[in-house]
């Protein structure tokens, strides 16, 4: 299981910079990740690209928690 402790602390990022309503920077987290995490055997690459992932799907469910909210007033 050494990718669980990686996977964590990608969606604590992602989480953290969606709250604080800031912009993550991806290639220095990624690195940062990449560099605590090497147990995990992902490159920088991999890590870079699911923090992309992670944070286009934390605005999809953002974005849909809103119309449903909006919808639920009506």
């Amino acid at each position: 299981m050494p990718t669980l402790p990686l996977a964590l602390k990608i969606a604590d990022a992602v989480s953290d910079a969606g709250r604080r309503r800031r912009r993550l920077d991806v290639a220095t987290v990624a690195g940062l990740l990449h560099d605590a995490h090497p147990e995990a055997g992902h490159s920088l690459a991999e890590i870079a690209d699911t923090l992309r992932e992670e944070i286009v799907s934390q605005r999809t469910l953002t974005n849909s928690g809103r119309g449903n909210l909006a919808m639920s007033h009506k």
